[in-house]
Parts: structure tokens; sequence; C-alpha cells
């Protein structure tokens, strides 16, 4: 059998332990009289003497092993009890209306669901025009945190012929909403059906280029999808992207 003590075992000891020695002692305490008159008569004085103390240091020794004992398994039961996880209100849509997100190398904020610019009158943007909408959301809890999560769907130009579709995430950060990383960007003229999150990974139906397909019109349905990794979207089918 092995003499190993564990936490366990002294978890299950202590809570009868420390009463048990206190309770010990004080009954010492109480009877010492009696145990002096039916006993002590028949002994030497010296081997009175160490009678008594060896009884009182067993007692004290067990009543203050008892007390420590008990002291650290609730000082361990405390300190192993996990951290209590904050939860934060969940992103709603007048945040992500809102936002700041990361269009390639521009940091667009948007204002109620949109952003232009125009080189006379756009500061951000002196030297282009460009044009980023809010299109499409999803919500729910992509990293698994407890916390809400979210999707958005942005259209952008730069004032020629393209529309570029983007896929950027969002996450409470310390209770504020923030677009982690550079926005997904999945094309020229695709067409958004849905997105969705299903618990850790990002669902998104629209419709891709063939082969033969002209940009205005792309006709083939497809289902993408996407897990995080380091917080950044990683797609699992193919094509991911039309760029």
């Amino acid at each position: 059998m092995s003499s190993t003590i564990t936490l366990d075992l002294i978890k299950s000891i202590a809570p009868i332990a420390a009463p048990a020695g206190l309770a010990i002692g004080a009954a010492l305490c109480v009877g010492r009289d009696i145990i002096a008159k039916i006993i002590f008569p028949n002994l030497t004085k010296k081997q009175n003497f160490w009678i008594v103390m060896f009884t009182a240091f067993t007692f004290l020794t067990l009543g203050l092993s008892s007390i420590a004992a008990w002291v650290y398994v609730s000082i361990a039961s405390f300190g192993a009890q996990p951290p209590a996880s904050i939860t934060y209100p969940p992103i709603s849509m007048e945040v992500l209306k809102n936002l700041t997100y990361r269009i390639d190398d521009d940091f667009i904020t948007l204002q109620g669901g949109k952003r232009e610019f125009a080189p006379d009158t756009g500061r951000e943007l002196p030297d282009k025009d460009i044009a980023v909408y809010l299109v499409d959301h999803a919500f729910g809890d992509i990293d698994g945190d407890g916390n809400g999560d979210a999707i958005a769907v942005l259209q952008a130009s730069e004032g020629g012929s393209g529309i570029y579709y983007y896929l950027a995430t969002v996450f409470i950060d310390r209770g504020n909403a923030r677009a982690y990383g550079k926005a997904y960007v999945l094309g020229d003229r695709v067409e958004i059906r849905s997105v969705s999150i299903q618990g850790e990974n990002v669902v998104v139906q629209l419709m891709m280029h063939a082969d033969n397909d002209g940009l205005c019109c792309p006709t083939q349905f497809r289902t993408l999808e996407f897990v995080l990794k380091d917080r950044k979207l990683q797609c699992t089918t193919e094509p991911c992207s039309e760029v």
C-alpha cells in the first residue's frame, strides 16, 4: 500500500480532524482532575510529569496539525477555483454600421453603414475615389469565449467598374467591438446570398464566376466555409476567393 499522502486524502481528513483535535484538547483540559485522581496516585512524580508532558504535547500537535491541514485545504481549494469569465454585451447592428474596418491597406470608419470619399472632399484618402458599404452580417460566438462576435460583409469600390466583397471579423476586446486584421477579400462582383456563423465556423453562400462568365454575371453557386486561426479567417473549401 502506498504511503503517499495526497491532497484528496488531506481534504477528506481535515474537516474531521480539525474539530476532533480541538475537541480532544478540550476534553483533556476538562478531565484532567479526574485523570489526576485515578491514575497519578499510583505513579511517581517523575512519571506523572512525563505523562502530562507527553499527553499535552500529543494533543497539542494533533490539534495544530489538524488546523494547519484545514487551512491548507481551504486555501488550495480557493486558489483552484477558475476565474469567473467576463461576459460583455453582444455586438449590435449599430456598432457594425459605425466601426473601423481594414480594407486592403486602408482603415475605413463607416458612418451609418457606409463611407464615401472623393478627391475634392475626402481628407482621409485624397488620392482616390472609394466607397465602402456594409451589405450583410451575421452574429455568433466564433472563438468560443462566451462573448458575441460578428461577421461583416463589406462592399468596396474605387471609382472604376470593380466592386469587391470582403469578410471582416469583429470581436469584443475588453468590452469594445473591434474588427480584427485585414478583411478577407472574396472577389470582384460576386453575389452574396447569405452569411452565417455555425458554431465556430463561418459559412458563406454566394455566386462566383465560372470560366466563361462575364464579370457582371456570375453563375456558379458555391458554399464557402471558414475557420479561425489566430483570429483570422482561414478558408477550408476551394476556390476560396477570385482574387
